[in-house]
Formats: C-alpha cells, structure tokens, sequence
C-alpha cells in the first residue's frame, strides 16, 4: 500500500526538473496567410474550353434522345393501351403502392 503512494510522489520528483516534449513550447511557428493558398497554374481558357466542349455534347445528345424519343412516340403511338386496360394498370399501381389503404383480417 505505500508502495502505491510513494511510487507516485517519487516519480513526480524526479520528474519535476524536466519537461517532456508534449508540453514544450514552439518557438519558431509560422501562421498561415493567404498567401500560402496554392494559386491557379496554367492558362485556364485550355480547361474551360475542354469542359465546355464536354458539356455542350452532353446537351446537344439529351436534346438529340428527348426529340428522338417524342417523334417516336407520335410516329409509333401505343394502340393497345385502351381505356380499360389504363384503368386496370391504376388500380394495381394503387393495390401494389399504398400499402396503408390495404386493410387485412388478422
């Protein structure tokens, strides 16, 4: 039992002359400024042009496929989707999607 309270006491003693190096104090520390933020190299109209280049042959090909796909349907429109088979396909959608209108005998 001294043991315990004579271990500690004697090693804050022999520790109290030094200092361990978490506590030591920087000297020589630099803060940063906003001229240390990495700046653009290179010319940026080459990357701009690149991006642009990509992004307007994305449009040009959703445009391209929303056209193409509004003329199929008005060249190739669906006959025999009639009236009853609509009302049909919206009542299991309603069955299938809105689970709490379901009422089951438990």
């Amino acid at each position: 039992m001294l043991n315990h309270v004579l271990r500690p006491i004697t090693r804050n003693f022999i520790r109290s002359g030094s200092r361990s190096s978490s506590s030591k104090a920087v000297d020589d520390i630099k803060l940063p400024t906003v001229n240390d933020i990495p700046g653009p190299c290179g010319p940026w109209k080459e990357h701009y042009d690149a991006r642009q280049k990509v992004y307007n042959t994305q449009l040009i090909a959703g445009v391209g496929i929303l056209i193409g796909s509004i003329a199929y349907n008005n060249l190739f429109p669906t006959s025999n989707l009639n009236k009853n088979t609509l009302i049909r396909h919206l009542a299991i959608w309603d069955i299938l999607h809105n689970d709490h209108l379901v009422t089951t005998k438990i």
